[in-house]
């Protein structure tokens, strides 16, 4: 049952914002509301915790996955702060690159430039095709 905890915790997190987020509104496909893409963020989370909690969660429980966890809680709490400072391009770019050169163990070349193309994908299907606007920051867009 220890092993079920973390899978349970992040069920209730995902019940709980899918909650949140369909009080918010969710629009249509073409015309999303503010509770659209949280709504199905969480969905997808839940949808992830169920399957942890029925599949082996051996991987999981493995010493070795402590640390790479840790960094990568760490990593998300610093995107967090950063993102609005230095806007959504730099501060995706650095955290992309950190978690595939740190964590992943590309080489640095790799993990910057597969970085910067997810990002300027990102950047473009938001800002230019759906009219998200995120900080902009030090560069302006």
């Amino acid at each position: 049952m220890r092993r079920a905890w973390p899978s349970l915790a992040l069920l209730a997190v995902s019940i709980v914002l899918g909650w949140k987020a369909h009080a918010l509104r969710l629009g249509t496909l073409t015309s999303p509301g503010p509770g659209f893409f949280p709504f199905w963020l969480s969905l997808g989370l839940g949808v992830t915790a169920l399957a942890l909690l029925v599949t082996d969660r051996s991987r999981i429980d493995a010493p070795g996955a402590v640390r790479p966890a840790i960094v990568i809680t760490a990593a998300l709490a610093a995107y967090g702060l950063l993102l609005e400072p230095l806007g959504l391009v730099l501060t995706t770019v650095a955290f992309l690159a950190f978690l595939w050169r740190v964590v992943d163990g590309r080489s640095t070349a790799r993990a910057v430039a597969g970085a910067a193309v997810a990002t300027a994908a990102t950047w473009l299907l938001f800002d230019a095709v759906l009219r998200v606007r995120f900080p902009r920051g030090v560069l302006g867009f």
